[in-house]
Formats: structure tokens, sequence, C-alpha cells
């Protein structure tokens, strides 16, 4: 039917028509946009942040114990003693004391001392079984120079048991008191533990359906991660600098990973010494607007 053949009636019908179908549908697409956005800027700006300082907070609450007990058994006084008497080598009951009851009072895997005495360093480990060797001859002795290089009062090691699957943590502990004659704490000292219940935490936190978090070291390289996150080993070093931005404070960066656009958090948590991540799909928020969208569209 020709438009010039319609009667004006007709005509001032199908042109209203089409302008109130035109405005309904750029009122629908500007409310999913503003819908879309608005729960995009929420996801940045509070719920991603609150999600990373709580998921930190978890963690801390794992660590703290062992740390407050790494720093007592730094500065037991009955391995401080030791050092001021001398250092007898024929009477380390009071070492063997102090780190039974660490590693019974804390449910550790291992406790550990290292001394600087006047009779040199040793270090003295108790796994169930009392050890100790010369720290001269001590196969893992690098731990020690590394540890003290970095001039902090204690440090998180986290790594994968090459005998398992599980993940160890070891923390060394400096002792405040010096040995004036080598200018080094008399004491590093410290607790191993298994910390699956840590990894089990962060390999099975969710944001919604598909957010998932992960745990990556200084360089931004993840080291837990459950297996069906986006952001893992294999493809991390491409987003190293977004990673590693959380430094001070959460921050959200928008990546792509794939073809897919993530929002990807993460918040420096100094007592494990790593970044707390966490990765969510834009798709999560902006899918079920578009289906929305596109149901009421059906309906109009």
């Amino acid at each position: 039917m020709r438009w010039q053949t319609l009667s004006i009636r007709k005509r001032i019908y199908i042109v209203l028509s089409t302008i109130l179908v035109l405005s309904t549908l750029i009122a629908m697409v500007q409310q999913a946009m503003l819908s879309a956005n608005k729960q995009l800027d929420d996801l940045k700006n509070i719920i991603l942040p609150s999600q990373l300082r709580g998921l930190a907070f978890e963690i801390s609450n794992e660590l703290q114990p062992a740390i407050t007990g790494s720093n007592f058994l730094a500065h037991h006084s009955g391995l401080i003693d030791w050092v001021d008497n001398g250092g007898d080598l024929t009477n380390l009951a009071p070492i063997h004391q102090a780190l039974s009851n660490a590693k019974t009072r804390l449910g550790s895997d291992n406790a550990f001392a290292t001394i600087d005495s006047s009779q040199g360093k040793y270090i003295f480990t108790y796994d169930g079984e009392h050890r100790s060797a010369s720290m001269t001859t001590y196969p893992f002795k690098d731990f020690y120079p590394n540890f003290l290089s970095k001039n902090q009062p204690y440090e998180l090691n986290m790594n994968k048991d090459p005998n398992g699957n599980q993940y160890v943590i070891f923390i060394n502990y400096r002792s405040v008191p010096e040995n004036p004659a080598t200018g080094q704490p008399y004491v590093v000292a410290g607790v191993g533990f298994n910390v699956s219940s840590l990894v089990n935490l962060v390999q099975g936190f969710r944001i919604g359906e598909q957010g998932r978090a992960m745990l990556a070291a200084r360089d931004g390289s993840v080291q837990v991660a459950p297996t069906d996150s986006a952001l893992n080993a294999d493809n991390a070093s491409a987003f190293r600098q977004a990673v590693t931005k959380g430094t001070d404070k959460p921050v959200i960066s928008e990546v792509t990973i794939g073809d897919e656009a993530f929002l990807l958090g993460s918040y420096w948590l100094a007592d494990l010494d790593r970044f707390v991540v966490v990765e969510i799909p834009k798709a999560q928020i902006t899918g079920p607007i578009l289906n929305q969208f596109i149901q009421s569209l059906l309906v109009t």
C-alpha cells in the first residue's frame, strides 16, 4: 500500500505509533544502559573492594596465631638465656623445650630456631624429632641471609610441597636483641605448617556464579587459583601490571582474558606477602540486564 493513498488519519496514526514505539525502545535502551553502568560502578567501587578486604581479613585471621607464636618463639626467654649463658651445646634442653612447646601450642608441623651464639650459628628443628646442625653445613642455609637481607621483622614463605599437592608456609621471625659481634639477631625462629584450609578458603571463594579468587606473588604470578578461573598460572604474566596495582588499597581494573571482558581486583596482604586477587566477568552483570531488556522488548 502506497503512503500517498493512505488517509491523513491513518498517516497520523502510523507516525504517532512509530514515534511511540521508538521512544519506548530508546527509553528501554537508556534504562538498561543506566542500570548496567550503575551495577558495574557499584561492583568496581563498593562490592569488589569490600570483598577483597573481607577475604584478606579472613586470611589474616588464619595466619595471625602462627605469626604471633613465631614472634613469641623468637623472643623466648629460654632461647635468649641459653645464648646469654654461652650457648652450651651439651645442654640443649631449653631449646628443645621451647620448640616442642611451640609446635604443640600452635599445632604446626614443625618449629625451628636459628641461634647466633658465641659458638657460632646453629639451627635447631623439631618435627616430632629434635635435630640440630651448624649453619655452615645446613643444606638450606640460604634462607637465613635471604631473610636478613630484607630487614623485615618477619616473612612468610609459601610453597607447594614437592612430595605432594599440599601448600606449606614457613614463618621466619627475627628477635629484636642482636649479637653485637655480628650485628645480626640472636634468634631467627618460626614454624612451618600445612595451609590447606587457607588454600581451600581462597579456591572456594565465590562472587555470584562466576567470580573467583586467587593468590598472587609480589611479581603478579598466580600461585593459588581454582581450576575454573580465567586468570591462572599459564596466562597471568600478561596481566601482572593489573594484578600488582593494589599495593596500598584495593584496585579494580578492566582486562580482556581471551575474548571476554573481566573486572580484575587486587589487594596487597602484608601478612601473607601476597596479593589477594578476584576476577569477575562483566557479562555476569550485563548479561541478566540484556536478557531482561530482550524479554521486555518481546512483550512490548
